[in-house]
């Protein structure tokens, strides 16, 4: 299995064009070699993306107010597991929640 997080390849998460460039680069050629497809590269893929402007925290609030306290102290259990590791050169898998 693998994973990767979305919030990586959202532009805000970053101060330059180039950085948001090469993080979604690197998220194309990760996926690519996990699957085994022989192409790692896709120059468009990410023409139409949009970020979304919502605040995950705020949704998740609106369902329960207590969600969002549930999940910062399960996520105090999880130190040293989550954020999970990942591959070593591979900052993308590292996800906040």
């Amino acid at each position: 299995w693998s994973m990767v997080c979305v919030e990586r390849i959202m532009a805000k998460f970053y101060e330059r064009e180039e950085d948001v460039i090469a993080a979604r680069a690197n998220i194309i050629a990760y996926l690519a070699n996990f699957l085994g497809w022989p192409v790692g590269e896709c120059p468009y893929c990410f023409d139409q993306w949009h970020d979304s402007t919502k605040d995950p925290m705020e949704m998740l609030g609106a369902l329960d107010p207590k969600t969002v306290d549930t999940l910062f102290e399960h996520l105090g259990t999880l130190e040293g597991v989550w954020p999970p590791p990942g591959e070593s050169g591979v900052e993308e898998q590292q996800c906040m929640v």
